[in-house]
């Protein structure tokens, strides 16, 4: 009895091979002469605590400006557009 329960464990189980590839991500310089903005917006719920914030900096990396700000409620799609 056993044996069956083992063969038929080996028949349905079900084996899934993955395999990952790993991606360097890195924050890079702007060309020489420009300067580079990133932001971001979230919210956690929708709507629900949300908040946008960005920053500017220099083609060296140098801080130029930053800004957040946090809101009450909000969606993540209306917190991205703040961000811009």
């Amino acid at each position: 009895m056993f044996k069956f329960v083992e063969d038929a464990d080996s028949v349905t189980a079900v084996r899934v091979e993955t395999s990952r590839v790993g991606i360097s991500i890195s924050w890079q310089f702007p060309p020489s002469g420009w300067l580079k903005r990133n932001t971001d917006g979230s919210a956690l719920g929708c709507p629900g605590p949300a908040g946008a914030g960005g920053v500017l900096r220099n083609e060296y990396g140098g801080f130029i400006y930053g800004f957040a700000s946090p809101f009450k409620r909000a969606n993540a799609i209306l917190m991205e557009c703040y961000a811009l």
